[in-house]
């Protein structure tokens, strides 16, 4: 019996510099008008590069996991936004049973991406050294996404940033401040990366389920 395809991918796409000949090479690797102009509308080209890695990603799993050709692949997304293979009668017979679902994430250098054949997937991706913008503190920051996370995840972050403070406390500076950023103390920087962790959880489990901003999530509380 064939092994379920189930794929985890990263891309570094700051690490990827393609020539101008390569770009248009893997551009219309894409097919589809349709699929070029949701690379072509970007204005920036990190966000076009962003986006064709995505597009290509996606549709590499399509190919590895179904065996279906360039022409046979058309992804569309949901009202909500979560991708999806569109339904044909060769996608049918390659995937009958519906069960092969995908997803993509990107910040930053990083794009990401799922995919499943037995498992519904979610996937989310933040770059843990970011600083916060438009507020004085981390503290400040925590308090604008109070309600975002239960009791127990609030007290899961601050435990676990505390004991990686206890394991490493010399880590490694975070970046200068972006503008508009505060200076983040090394403690400061640690409970920022657990919140991101957290954050990532609760992002990938809305997008699995397809669900949009309206999901209260109070109702799902993670625990690492």
């Amino acid at each position: 019996m064939a092994e379920a395809p189930h794929f985890r991918w990263s891309v570094d796409v700051a690490a990827w510099q393609p020539s101008a000949a390569e770009w248009q090479v893997f551009r219309r690797s894409l097919g589809s008008a349709e699929a070029l102009a949701k690379v072509d509308k970007y204005i920036f080209t990190e966000d076009r590069r962003r986006a064709l890695v995505s597009a290509l990603l996606q549709r590499a799993a399509v190919q590895s996991a179904l065996g279906l050709g360039r022409d046979d692949i058309n992804v569309a997304r949901s009202d909500r936004g979560k991708p999806y293979l569109v339904r044909t009668a060769r996608v049918e017979a390659a995937d009958p049973y519906q069960t092969f679902n995908f997803n993509v994430s990107h910040h930053g250098a990083k794009v990401v991406l799922a995919a499943d054949d037995r498992f519904v997937v979610g996937v989310d991706v933040m770059d843990e050294r970011e600083t916060p913008r438009a507020v004085r503190s981390v503290d400040e920051f925590f308090q604008v996404f109070h309600d975002y996370f239960t009791d127990a995840e609030w007290a899961q972050m601050e435990a676990i940033a505390a004991a990686e403070l206890g394991r490493n406390p010399m880590p490694s500076p975070n970046p200068k401040p972006s503008d508009g950023a505060p200076s983040i103390s090394p403690r400061g920087a640690e409970r920022m990366r657990q919140f991101y962790r957290f954050w990532s959880l609760k992002e990938s489990y809305i997008k699995a389920l397809g669900l949009g901003l309206g999901f209260d999530l109070q109702t799902a509380s993670f625990h690492i």
